[in-house]
């Protein structure tokens, strides 16, 4: 982070020389606290051939990108003209150190008709400050009191947490309503998350009140209706829409058009909405985040490009082991009126129970499962097999999470049309469910250890009864299925990785972030944010979590499998991030410069490293890589700089080129420097990079083989 101090009013002869050494501390006390940032100091230029105050800030704030302004409340001074539209989207920090209400004695108290137009416009700039840091707490509470100031912007000194109090504005558009769809599940899991990076201010749509489920726990964030937003707009630092395929989102296509933004698309298709042509409404999107590889490539084709991929994130129910003698439970959710391959499936069932598999059941839940058309119940009829299907309505969240966890395994033959189908199938996996899916470009992703695949052919039908009758028949690989699918999504699906991601596309326009660099390697090599506790939690439901159901008498076709599943160690590619655990940033008269090592210790035991990649955030058109020669600590480091050579071992330019030196994120693939620095850790003394950026540190992105414990 970049960090401003206004210096001018140090200069003057006038001031209290004990206000001045508090100023003196409290630059002191941050520079300390946050040793990692970069600070500046501003000093107004009074010569008249300059430009004016206003136009010398903004310059100030362009050149070195600065996050946050800090402002010095010192009796005297000229900021009752002072106005927060100068400082345009950087955070405006004001420190005071006296009682306001004694400085402002001497005119009036500023809540009467009579208060001056230097104290009013003084108070205006003060209760328009991103923070107020407070010397003690008698002045933070008078601050609140008699200045106005909203007690949640007013803070101790001493208590500041930078990263969280400063964080970025984000206003968020998307619907609060009672529904329970995909999209509206996507918001309540999204937006707390958001939430912690982000300053969050949602709007909504007219003619509803949001829904209480969203505002139980009183949000930190607010609720505006959209018309709001026109007269907010300019306080935010970006907007985000969350634009799918329901008229409950139609509100926000008008600003999709006026105000350049993040646009979460869900769907590709958006007519419900009255929009056939969905490419002109993103052509002034300043991102775009989609949730499959299929999407990015069509806009892709289409000349977006800036569309960043992200897994969609989906959290991992907690699972109850019951173990009870029932009736193996096959079970489908419709998602729309399209649901021919019901029929199939009905047929496929009866072939089972035909061949005396009389403890199956087939359940069709969903809003349109109840209304199914006369011609399935007749088929259902015809077939015989009234006690066996049943159609049920799902209409809620919570009935749909129950009828999932009784059922054994689903069927989902979706088509690349059904948009929803997708984080279906996620919720299916998430619940350790065996799934049969049909093979479609939308669920590409997903490996096939994890997912029963059934081809498009002439074929398919047969491919559906035969998945149906092995997951029917062999419960070691039920339970196979259950340990890998929990598995793939604490590790590929997490909270804490959608929103890293999502974070890197609209702060830094990493819309390609390493997608080049490991696809050849497939899936297993994409860089992802593991949540240790989801994985855990799917490991401890693998080993210890039974079926819901017993099928003992099919024994003889579960052996092996069975033996299969008893493997606990196999080797497999995983993928780590690691940070630093020396770092240190210097600034010299050259710019800034940082040394800095990761500690490949961290990694498994005998396990290898297949490919590494380091990240590097830079402002600079040419990054040079140098090795550091002698061991070092970051303490020392700040006394005896550490020795490196000469010669970079990596150079590259920034692509594309340009005139303007602007952050940017430089990969370097290290495979073998990491080989040769696990295999010899003494020298691994770490490495040396000027201007790399203040706001994120470097990361060593590293896809090990080995054999792990499952």
């Amino acid at each position: 982070m970049n960090i401003a101090f206004d210096m001018s009013l140090m200069l003057g002869s006038s001031t209290d020389p004990r206000l001045l050494e508090g100023v003196e501390k409290f630059i002191h006390h941050v520079k300390r606290s946050n040793p990692d940032d970069v600070y500046h100091f501003f000093y107004e230029k009074t010569d008249s051939r300059h430009v004016s105050l206003p136009d010398q800030i903004r310059q100030f704030i362009e050149e070195h990108h600065i996050h946050c302004f800090h402002v010095f409340d010192l009796p005297g001074s000229d900021q009752a003209l002072w106005r927060k539209e100068w400082f345009g989207k950087s955070k405006v920090v004001l420190y005071v150190q006296h009682m306001l209400s004694e400085r402002f004695v001497s005119t009036s108290h500023v809540r009467n008709d009579s208060a001056t137009e230097s104290s009013a416009a003084y108070l205006n700039f003060l209760q328009s400050c991103d923070l107020i840091l407070a010397a003690s707490s008698s002045v933070r509470e008078d601050a609140i009191q008699y200045a106005g100031a909203p007690a949640e912007k007013v803070k101790l000194a001493t208590e500041v947490n930078y990263q969280q109090d400063l964080r970025k504005r984000l206003a968020v558009f998307t619907p609060m309503t009672a529904s329970d769809s995909d999209l509206n599940h996507y918001i309540q899991l999204v937006l707390p998350a958001l939430q912690e990076r982000y300053e969050c201010d949602v709007f909504i749509g007219d003619g509803y009140e949001p829904h209480s489920s969203l505002n139980s726990e009183e949000p930190a964030y607010r609720i505006f209706r959209h018309a709001e937003f026109v007269n907010r707009a300019q306080l935010y630092d970006d907007v985000m829409f969350q634009l799918g395929d329901s008229t409950e989102h139609k509100y926000m296509v008008p600003y999709v058009l006026r105000y350049p933004g993040i646009v979460v698309l869900h769907d590709l298709e958006l007519r419900k909405l009255g929009l056939y042509e969905v490419d002109y409404y993103l052509e002034k999107a300043r991102a775009i985040i989609v949730h499959s590889r299929r999407a990015k490539k069509i806009l892709h084709d289409k000349g977006f490009h800036n569309v960043g991929y992200i897994r969609l994130p989906q959290k991992l129910p907690v699972m109850i082991s019951l173990v009870t003698a029932r009736n193996f439970v096959f079970s489908s959710f419709i998602q729309s009126e399209e649901h021919a391959w019901v029929v199939s499936a009905i047929r496929m069932v009866k072939r089972l129970v035909d061949e005396g598999n009389t403890d199956i059941r087939y359940v069709v839940y969903g809003p349109y499962a109840a209304q199914a058309g006369e011609s399935l119940r007749e088929l259902v009829k015809e077939l015989g097999l009234d006690n066996i299907i049943e159609f049920k309505a799902c209409t809620d969240r919570k009935g749909y999470q129950t009828a999932l966890s009784l059922s054994d395994a689903c069927i989902h033959m979706f088509d690349d049309h059904d948009a929803a189908s997708p984080a279906a199938v996620l919720d299916i996996l998430a619940y350790g469910k065996a799934a049969i899916v049909r093979d479609s470009d939308m669920i590409e992703e997903l490996p096939d250890e994890v997912v029963c695949k059934i081809g498009s052919d002439g074929q398919w039908e047969e491919q559906l009864y035969v998945s149906m009758q092995k997951l029917y028949r062999d419960k070691g690989l039920r339970q196979q299925m259950r340990q890998k699918t929990r598995k793939y999504i604490s590790e590929k699906h997490t909270l804490p990785n959608y929103i890293d991601k999502f974070q890197g596309i609209v702060e830094d326009g990493l819309f390609n972030e390493l997608d080049e660099v490991f696809d050849e390697n497939g899936s297993q090599a994409q860089p992802e944010h593991s949540n240790e506790e989801s994985s855990h939690e799917a490991e401890r439901d693998s080993e210890t979590a039974t079926e819901a159901s017993s099928h003992d008498n099919h024994s003889d076709q579960e052996s092996d499998s069975a033996k299969a599943s008893e493997t606990i160690a196999r080797v497999t590619t995983r993928s780590v991030y690691l940070t630093p655990n020396r770092y240190r940033r210097l600034l010299l008269k050259t710019g800034p410069v940082s040394y800095f090592s990761f500690n490949l210790g961290e990694l498994p035991p005998d396990c290898t490293i297949e490919r590494a990649v380091m990240q590097i955030q830079a402002v600079t058109k040419v990054l040079r890589i140098h090795r550091i020669k002698s061991p070092w600590s970051s303490r020392s480091a700040v006394r005896r700089r550490p020795s490196i050579r000469a010669l970079p071992i990596y150079k590259t330019a920034a692509k594309p080129k340009s005139k303007r030196v602007t952050r940017k994120l430089f990969t370097w693939e290290c495979t073998s420097l990491a080989q040769s620095w696990m295999q010899d850790q003494l020298s691994n003394h770490g490495v040396y990079v000027p201007r790399v950026s203040a706001l994120k540190k470097p990361r060593l992105h590293v896809v090990i083989s080995g054999k792990f414990d499952s």
